[in-house]
């Protein structure tokens, strides 16, 4: 029957809808239609499992209980195949509303409204993060969650990845010579995700006195940023269109460049050693300038194109870290994000010592990448031309 089909229809569509949103809190599945069946009911609810959304099946027999995560196309067809095979009677709760589906002998769906609720997503215990108010505003114009303030499932990753971010830069902060009042330049801001969520975070959670401004080359993302943060009454937030490397920076206590290509991320950490930043953060892209300069057969790793890669990627952000500590900072590389969601996984951090004589650099750190240079046939890098530069303008 039209009726039938039209209900099962809206079911369905019900379901995946409330995955797709994040709106749902848990579905059951009971009356099952073969009475002599030890299965005797299925929850089904969201859960986050590795920076990816799955849905996980708790499978109630009478003496046991079986846990089954899958992933969301294959949980969704299995939920079909259970209604069409094992139950007669499904509920689907979401954050504001119960749904009520039964088949047994006509197929029926109803709905009553109920109160919100919150809703975890951990798969083992919550996790306290950063992010924690998902309403804000702006997380919406970033296309970050819905307009009920739900994460979006395609999102989620990033979601993950700016609280991740928050995290870093915060431990920073709390272990530098910094007060409570700084001056933040973001370079290649880009969208901007992390540099709203940061200040966000800094001004309101933190209640530290922040000036936060973004340096991105493309105009129509200067504005629309600008925008937002007008919107929200971020009004120390500000965004400005100009080239990592040639913009004039005034005072500035943090310098951030995540995800700058190649050479770029040498120019800002540049600027922000030029600046005597309190602390430098980059998260490197590309790393095209040492490859290319790596003298081929010098080693049998660059005989291999991966090899020698991957190999130019770690010479480079050891390098860097070196020239950091030559120019006074104290540094460390570490994991921004889980290496199985992308290669380009790798923080630099350099805080400045606050004693280190303005200006000075460190020998013997600079024969350290000497070293380097001689033993991988490295014949340029392009953070030491720049700082060398400097040494000989001075």
């Amino acid at each position: 029957m039209k009726a039938t089909n039209d209900n099962w229809e809206r079911f369905i569509k019900l379901i995946q809808s409330s995955i797709e949103d994040e709106s749902i809190v848990g579905l059951s599945l009971k009356n099952k239609r073969d009475k002599s069946s030890d299965l005797k009911l299925v929850n089904v609810r969201l859960v986050e499992i590795k920076n990816a959304m799955h849905l996980s099946f708790v499978y109630s027999y009478p003496t046991k209980d079986i846990t089954k995560n899958y992933q969301i196309e294959e949980g969704i067809q299995k939920i079909v195949e259970l209604l069409q095979n094992e139950f007669f009677q499904s509920d689907l709760i979401t954050d504001n509303k119960i749904h009520f589906f039964n088949s047994q002998h006509k197929v029926t769906l109803k709905s009553k409204d109920k109160a919100p609720e919150q809703i975890s997503r951990s798969h083992d215990q919550k996790k306290n993060v950063p992010l924690q108010d998902t309403s804000m505003n702006y997380l919406y114009q970033l296309g970050i969650t819905s307009k009920e303030g739900h994460v979006i499932g395609k999102m989620r990753s990033k979601y993950n990845q700016i609280n991740k971010y928050i995290e870093i830069v915060d431990n920073v902060i709390s272990n530098s010579s910094l007060t409570d009042q700084f001056r933040i330049y973001d370079m290649g801001s880009g969208k901007a995700y992390l540099s709203f969520a940061l200040y966000d975070h800094l001004k309101n959670n933190k209640q530290h006195t922040v000036e936060l401004t973004g340096i991105e080359l493309r105009e129509e993302l200067v504005a629309s940023c600008n925008q937002i943060a007008k919107d929200n009454g971020f009004g120390s937030l500000k965004f400005e269109t100009g080239y990592i490397g040639e913009k004039d920076l005034e005072a500035v206590d943090i310098l951030i460049a995540l995800h700058a290509c190649d050479t770029a991320t040498d120019d800002a950490i540049f600027q922000g050693i030029q600046s005597q930043a309190s602390i430098i953060i980059c998260s490197p892209c590309c790393h095209k300038q040492v490859r290319k300069s790596m003298e081929d057969g010098h080693t049998p790793i660059t005989k291999h194109g991966i090899l020698k890669e991957r190999l130019a990627e770690m010479l480079t952000d050891t390098i860097r870290a070196l020239l950091l500590e030559a120019c006074g900072y104290k540094s460390k590389i570490i994991e921004f994000i889980s290496s199985e969601h992308t290669a380009k996984n790798l923080m630099l951090i350099g805080v400045l010592d606050p004693n280190h004589p303005k200006g000075q650099i460190l020998g013997h750190k600079l024969q350290e990448v000497k070293n380097l240079k001689e033993a991988y046939g490295i014949t340029q890098h392009y953070l030491e031309e720049l700082i060398n530069a400097r040494s000989v303008d001075h």
